[in-house]
């Protein structure tokens, strides 16, 4: 079977439904076992991401409540993911919200890659997971899994075009090379289109793009307990221009004077080993990978070419994590123990001629991060698990450009936690966590002074309840939080020549998020959820001009945001689906006036589809309102990053 029907049991307790090969979006708040009497976790969603063809983390945050991201369709540049009030700053702050595949984490957004290809499932956990993972995910994690190949022979071939001159396709193979010994994976994703603004003066849409991506995997695993996996991936985006427009006029109209181009390679490989022993398992996973960048954007939005701007980017990145854990799943005492280190070398260059004024700038910043952890947990009674965790963080950074400098951070990271079986289908848990990401240099500051920012710190408290009911036919989970942070980290353009990451004194942020999931029929499902978040600036002033912005809401955090999904799977072979996904009013600036703020908006979207055997067709639409919203909005340029207008194609796909 092509597409695994829906599944909405839990992890814990009874046996997942689901068809093979099967891709899982799961929510997890912890590292063990697939057992809920073992582990804090709330599983609520299993769907086909091969039949839906999400292909990147904005897909999967989209439905994940209180993890949004803010995109600026620039190649990766200016991205902001955020998780229940904690993000990272476009260009120089560290990553909030940390992604990972098959373990490798990626230093930052704009290095994250998209179109996925063979992928098994997606993990999502909200809240800092800094004691179960190496690079420090202080307010989320999204981990991706590949999928492995076994003793026989799979793949898939996916054909996908539509409207805007859309094509593309994805295909992978894997299977044994010798059986029990060695296997391969190999795949890859072509997509092209033509660009979604209108441009009446160059009369063409200059937003086009080409993404080519290729991964492989070899592994061997020559003893039952010892396998080892060499993998990588290389992408090349080929772009127009960013999607930006101004935002006085359409959010898909474009009135600059050339085109610009965003062009993004990523070239990534890493090497697993995983040995497991009758008292512990060790992974081990080094990893190297190099970005590049180059954007190219008229920032006037104005016929004539008044300013024409220029990046260019690179970050080379090493990681070596190190994982032990214990092997006997079925012990009342679980423990893990990990070390991280990585270092990471940026290097950026802005040339920027306004009116003939040519500005060069040019920075590079090292960073070279260590962190030992661990997590133990105990069922303390028959129905009551009791968790423990702690971090020890390093960070040192070294800038290079106007001037030099360098900064040291240490942290220390506890968590404590507790969860209570109330009944067989219905648990309450809680956290309580200290986590800090550090501070850093802002490589675009003239001014000594203020090029460097300091940590952040969050204590948070964590609330929860989780059900599943009516023979798992009804399943939720409830999460209440609070956190008091010190020193939020917001960057922005200062002065004119100035563009650096400010510390707020105090930030507190409070709210919720549901996740629902209910089995009407055999044939017919919903999904859900909602968040809210309320987050606020309790000192914090403009060291520029004095200016408080105390009782103000922070850059890049929806008030709230939510989703519905509707999906029927008939016997036939036979299905449909709609999504609706909501993000509350979202401000883009500190000061939140209202050039800096987007409203609320909801993109709905459809699909149908017939599946026979190893074939499927679909049918699917995007946006079928015509929803008209910016993604993001940049006060300094006044501009903002358009959304995707409404679009249709189809998609054919053969599985074996």
């Amino acid at each position: 079977m092509l597409i695994a029907l829906l599944s909405l049991r839990p992890i814990g307790g009874a046996e997942v439904l689901q068809l093979e090969p099967t891709v899982v979006i799961g929510y997890r708040s912890s590292w063990l076992g697939d057992d809920s009497r073992a582990h804090m976790s709330n599983h609520l969603e299993a769907t086909a991401l091969q039949e839906q063809d999400l292909v990147d983390f904005e897909d999967v945050t989209q439905r994940v409540p209180n993890l949004r991201t803010q995109r600026a369709h620039s190649g990766g540049l200016g991205d902001v993911l955020s998780a229940r009030g904690l993000t990272n700053s476009p260009l120089f702050g560290s990553p909030s919200v940390v992604i990972a595949v098959d373990g490798v984490s990626l230093p930052n957004p704009v290095v994250a890659w998209d179109d996925w290809v063979a992928i098994e499932r997606v993990e999502v956990a909200r809240g800092s997971q800094g004691t179960r993972f190496g690079r420090n995910p202080y307010g989320a994690l999204i981990e991706v899994f590949r999928k492995q190949p076994g003793n026989v022979l799979e793949g898939l071939v996916s054909l996908d075009g539509g409207e805007y001159a859309r094509s593309g396709v994805k295909a992978w193979l894997m299977g044994p090379l010798i059986a029990d010994q060695w296997w391969f994976r190999l795949g890859g994703r072509y997509l092209e289109r033509d660009g979604y603004l209108d441009h009446a003066l160059l009369g063409k849409r200059p937003d086009n793009l080409r993404h080519r991506t290729l991964e492989g995997a070899l592994i061997w695993k020559p003893t039952d307990q010892l396998e080892v996996e060499w993998a990588g991936n290389w992408l090349d985006y080929h772009d127009g221009s960013p999607r930006d427009t101004s935002i006085f006029s359409d959010p898909w109209e474009s009135t600059t004077s050339f085109q610009g181009h965003v062009r993004r390679d990523v070239d990534q490989g890493s090497m697993r080993v995983r040995y497991e022993g009758d008292v512990a398992n060790l992974v081990s996973i080094t990893a190297l990978s190099r970005s590049e960048l180059d954007y190219r954007q008229d920032l006037d939005y104005l016929p004539a070419p008044l300013n024409d701007t220029h990046v260019h980017g690179r970050v080379d990145y090493l990681s070596q994590d190190v994982r032990v854990e214990s092997s006997d799943d079925s012990s009342a005492f679980q423990w893990q123990l990990g070390l991280h280190a990585s270092h990471i070398d940026t290097e950026g260059s802005v040339r920027s001629d306004t009116l003939g004024l040519v500005n060069h700038d040019h920075y590079r910043i090292e960073e070279a991060l260590t962190a030992f952890y661990g997590e133990w947990r105990w069922q303390w009674k028959e129905h009551v698990w009791l968790e423990a965790g702690w971090r020890l963080d390093h960070a040192k950074k070294r800038l290079h450009g106007r001037f030099d400098d360098e900064r040291e951070d240490w942290h220390w990271q506890p968590k404590l936690g507790v969860q209570i079986e109330l009944r067989e289908s219905l648990s309450a848990y809680s956290t309580v966590t200290y986590a800090a990401k550090p501070g850093g240099f802002s490589g675009l500051a003239t001014d000594p002074t203020l090029a460097e920012f300091e940590e952040e710190r969050a204590f948070t408290l964590e609330c929860g309840l989780r059900a599943a009911c009516w023979d798992d036919a009804f399943s939720f989970n409830l999460t209440a939080f609070y956190s008091e942070i010190d020193g939020y980290q917001v960057e922005r353009q200062l002065t004119p020549l100035d563009y650096v990451v400010l510390n707020a004194e105090r930030v507190t942020t409070y709210g919720a998020e549901l996740d629902v999931a209910i089995a009407l029929t055999e044939s017919l499902s919903l999904q859900g959820g909602f968040g809210y978040t309320h987050i606020r600036f309790d000192a914090f002033e403009d060291p520029a001009t004095g200016e408080s912005f105390d009782g103000k809401i922070p850059p890049y955090v929806p008030e709230w945001d939510a989703y519905l999904a509707i999906d029927y799977q008939h016997d036939s072979g036979f299905f449909a689906r709609a999504e609706y996904a909501c993000t509350g009013r979202t401000q883009f600036h500190e000061s939140n006036v209202s050039l800096a703020e987007e409203e609320s908006h909801g993109i709905l979207s459809a699909q149908v589809g017939w599946r026979k055997e190893d074939w499927a067709l679909t049918v699917y639409g995007e946006n079928l309102t015509n929803e008209r919203y910016f993604a993001s909005r940049n006060l300094d340029t006044m501009s903002g990053a358009s959304g995707e207008p409404r679009h249709f194609g189809v998609r054919a796909t053969y599985a074996f």
